[in-house]
């Protein structure tokens, strides 16, 4: 049940970080020829899904005028991902990753197929383009914590920032190609099909087969699995150490703060955006892709100075200035409308989508990067799946209150005329949360170890515990002088946190009444099972901190450490005294 020393070793030496010697150019990871590959499939994938993305925004532009509707097609989009953010990211890191993917990606296959076939056939209403909406949010909710923790096994260490940066390209770059296409087809299809309301279905039709060359590239991929000598754990434990260590992590706490304060606002731009560009800048479908087209474009050139910014800016300089750039842009699209000619007004839009599109990407790929950066391979899915649950939960609730903004401010029989003063909203929440938010600094971890250090002993046992029984009750004794008691008390506190982070359902710090220099460190994990993955959890990192409170034992040896395991026998009432 153990691992075995030489595991230990070669895994350890395997993951352990190296400082940088040079800068890692952009394009480097794309020497690898399953990220290459992948980065191939995805950019087609993403354009797909960008054409998929607009025919579903004008389709229900032309089913409804109502714009908290059009909003839900938005919220329906990243509600199934809030849900199911951290069960994914669960999943993720207890079954193989790559066959994961595999199966969300056939998913969504079907269900884009199955949109297409109705929409061609003029059987799509409202809450049937939600319905689906929801289903495909259901496949990208299964694969985005998957796919992200992937990414770190395709290419070196040193690669992973520029690697995600070329995958936040591909995506900027769909943004331009996939709107601009989507518009063309709808546009071509509208006049060439019979009924024109059915012409979506074409780009819903060609999303279908777009997920496929991300089912070939996962298919031919033949990845190393882990090793591992412990079974995995059960998916509700799993999500329940996945909560646990981001309550217990201040740095992952700080990013999912930033995140949720930058997406609940720039949501507005993207939920209300369809309707903004039809019904305040009456433009087609074809202009509508082109404001797309202009935020993409800038966005794929924030994408490549990502990595160059990284150097020169701390992550939080960077959220700063891209939460200003995001509010620019939000406040041209409030105030422009009602004070330029529309010629100019949509032309002034559009240079202001420049402004949005280069700050967007280097918001989230410093809170992505940040984040995968920041916690242990053992965690990452779930730490993904977190990072997915803000993030699209932020956007859900975002698009359903600023369509009620839209809504409840509007000019009734006008459509739209609500949209800019959610818009006014969204760029003042911004600004309020650079001041709510300012204590939230994120933390670049530089070249911290975050590989196992196995530095645990193994446990000194009598006998071999059954592998789930439990809970096991571990205690760790320590002798302390008297004048170190302040000193060691804080100490302890942060290694509360990597207790808790780990898997501990408890911790505790007890000093004994009766010997005051005796200390007692308690925590309660589940079982015995969870007490053994704690071993292969704590990292070189973890290593220092608990260094730093074990300095102020003064007993002979290491503080020695006991397991104390449930009993699974239930006491007996006692019977009566006979009188």
């Amino acid at each position: 049940m153990n691992v075995t020393n030489a595991a230990r070793g070669n895994l350890a030496d395997s993951e352990r970080l190296t400082p940088p010697r040079r800068q890692i150019p952009a394009w480097a990871p794309l020497r690898s020829p399953v990220f290459r590959a992948l980065w191939l499939a995805s950019l087609a994938s993403n354009i797909g899904t960008w054409m998929h993305e607009v025919g579903a925004a004008w389709l229900m532009t032309s089913l409804t005028k109502s714009e908290t509707m059009n909003a839900m097609v938005a919220a329906a989009g990243t509600f199934p991902m809030f849900l199911l953010a951290l069960p994914a990211g669960a999943l993720a890191d207890i079954v193989d990753r790559r066959k994961l993917v595999i199966c969300t990606q056939t998913w969504a296959t079907i269900v884009a197929g199955s949109l297409a076939a109705l929409t061609l056939f003029n059987m799509t209403g409202p809450w049937t383009l939600l319905f689906f909406t929801l289903l495909m949010a259901l496949g990208g909710a299964m694969t985005g914590p998957a796919w992200q923790s992937l990414l770190p096994e395709m290419v070196k260490k040193r690669q992973l920032p520029a690697a995600m940066s070329l995958g936040g390209a591909a995506w900027n770059l769909s943004r331009i190609i996939g709107p601009l296409l989507g518009g063309i087809i709808i546009g071509t299809a509208a006049n060439i099909l019979p009924n024109r309301a059915t012409a979506p279905g074409v780009v819903f039709a060609i999303n279908a087969f777009s997920f496929l060359a991300v089912v070939m590239v996962f298919a031919r991929w033949r990845r190393t699995p882990r090793e591992v000598d412990l079974p995995p754990e059960h998916i509700l434990s799993a999500m329940r150490t996945g909560w646990g260590y981001t309550r217990h992590s201040p740095e992952v706490r700080a990013i999912l703060m930033r995140t949720f304060g930058l997406m609940f606002c720039i949501s507005a731009q993207f939920s209300l955006l369809p309707l903004y560009a039809r019904e305040v800048l009456h433009l087609n479908a074809a202009g509508y892709a082109s404001l797309l087209g202009f935020f993409g474009a800038s966005g794929v050139l924030g994408n490549l100075l990502f990595p160059r910014l990284r150097e020169l800016f701390s992550p939080s300089r960077l959220l700063f200035m891209a939460a200003l750039a995001n509010a620019f842009n939000l406040l041209m699209l409030a105030i422009v409308p009602g004070s330029i000619a529309a010629p100019a007004a949509v032309w002034v839009v559009r240079i202001s989508m420049l402004f949005g599109g280069l700050a967007w990407p280097i918001a989230i790929q410093t809170c992505n990067v940040s984040i995968v950066r920041s916690v242990p391979d053992w965690v990452r899915s779930r730490a993904a799946g977190m990072f997915t649950l803000v993030f699209m939960g932020s956007s859900t609730l975002g698009s359903l209150l600023w369509g009620t903004v839209a809504n409840r401010t509007g000019v009734p029989g006008q459509p739209g005329s609500g949209i800019p003063m959610a818009f006014l909203g969204a760029a003042a929440g911004l600004l309020i949360g650079l001041i709510v938010l300012r204590r939230a600094v994120i933390a670049d971890p530089g070249n911290a170890n975050l590989s196992p250090s196995f530095h645990w002993p193994d446990p000194d046992v009598a006998f071999e515990p059954e592998p789930e029984k439990g809970p096991v009750l571990i205690m760790v004794e320590y002798e302390i002088a008297p004048e170190d008691t302040e000193a060691f008390v804080t100490a302890m506190q942060a290694v509360r946190r990597l207790r808790l982070r780990d898997g501990a359902l408890r911790w505790n710090l007890f000093q004994d009444a009766s010997e005051p220099l005796r200390w007692v460190e308690t925590m309660l994990v589940e079982s015995w099972n969870a007490h053994l993955r704690q071993h292969a959890r704590v990292t070189h990192v973890d290593r220092e901190i608990e260094a730093a409170a074990h300095a102020y034992h003064r007993g002979e040896g290491h503080p020695r450490v006991s397991h104390l395991i449930a009993s699974s026998a239930r006491p007996q009432p006692e019977e009566a005294d006979e009188e």
